[in-house]
């Protein structure tokens, strides 16, 4: 995964890596599955464009802590190994609680 910013005031947040795309949701893929068996086999490669990614939100913060992403891009389940999302609504409930204070972060 990869959080970025740049030199013009951009920020982002792009998943990365080679994910296959699976006829089945994710949670059918947890487990070793018979490999031989048509309905078991990956149906190719997800693209780019396919994984979650995020450009300049309407919030001014992208912020992420092992949970789980998503976003109106991701069509395809990923993975059911992620944290629950606690940790990142706290994260975020003190960034804006000192933006909302008028203090600057960085």
């Amino acid at each position: 995964n990869m959080l970025f910013a740049t030199i013009n005031g951009d920020i982002g947040y792009v998943m990365t890596g080679v994910f296959p795309k699976r006829k089945y949701e994710v949670i059918h893929g947890a487990y070793p599955k018979k490999g031989w068996l048509a309905e078991n086999q990956w149906e190719g490669i997800l693209f780019p464009k396919d994984m979650p990614h995020l450009l300049n939100p309407k919030s001014g913060a992208i912020i992420n802590a092992n949970n789980i992403v998503a976003s109106k891009h991701a069509k395809y389940g990923l993975s059911h190994s992620f944290s629950f999302s606690h940790r990142a609504i706290r994260i975020k409930e003190m960034i804006f609680e000192k933006i909302n204070k008028g203090k600057k972060l960085n």
